[in-house]
C-alpha cells in the first residue's frame, strides 16, 4: 500500500470508520483473516460513502450510528487505486456491551495508537489512526 494525492481515475471507493471511547480506538479482530482494523468496507454501487459507513456499523457492531466524516485518503495497492473514506464515531457508551457480529469479528479490543501499531493490523491501518493526533481523542 502507497499513500497517492488524489489520481484522476479510481478503481474502488472504500470506507472506514475510526471508533474512540474514553481516548482510545476501539478494533475489531476479523475472523475472516485474522488482521486487526476498524470498522470498514466497500462502498456499492449506487451507495454514498455515508450510507455504506452506516452499513458496516450495522453489519458489524450492530451499531446504528451516524458517524462523521474525517477525511479522505487515496492508496494504490499494485495498479488499483482506492480512495479510502475516513470517518469517525466517539462512543458515549463502553463498547464491552456492543452485541457484534460474531460471523466476521472474532474480537474488540480498546487500545491506544502505539498498542494498535503493535498488533497484526491491515496494512493501511497505521497510516489511518496516525492521522487522529492524540489531542484529539480526549
Amino acid at each position: 500500500m502507497v499513500v497517492i494525492p488524489k489520481p484522476e481515475k479510481l478503481d474502488e471507493e472504500a470506507v472506514g470508520c475510526i471508533i474512540t471511547f474514553e481516548g482510545k480506538f476501539l478494533l475489531t479482530h476479523k475472523v475472516k483473516d485474522g488482521l486487526w482494523g476498524s470498522v470498514a468496507g466497500s462502498v456499492k454501487e449506487e451507495e454514498s460513502p455515508r450510507n455504506a459507513v452506516r452499513r458496516c456499523l450495522e453489519g458489524e457492531l450492530r451499531l446504528q450510528a451516524t458517524p462523521h466524516n474525517f477525511t479522505t485518503t487515496y492508496h494504490q495497492y499494485g495498479d488499483r487505486k482506492i480512495a479510502y473514506n475516513i470517518y469517525e464515531l466517539k462512543l458515549e457508551n463502553d463498547p464491552k456491551d456492543i452485541d457484534f457480529n460474531r460471523e466476521e469479528i472474532s474480537e474488540l479490543r480498546l487500545v491506544t495508537l502505539q498498542e494498535a501499531l503493535d498488533l497484526n493490523l491491515y496494512e493501511d491501518e497505521g497510516h489511518c489512526l496516525s492521522l487522529f493526533p492524540e489531542h484529539r481523542m480526549g
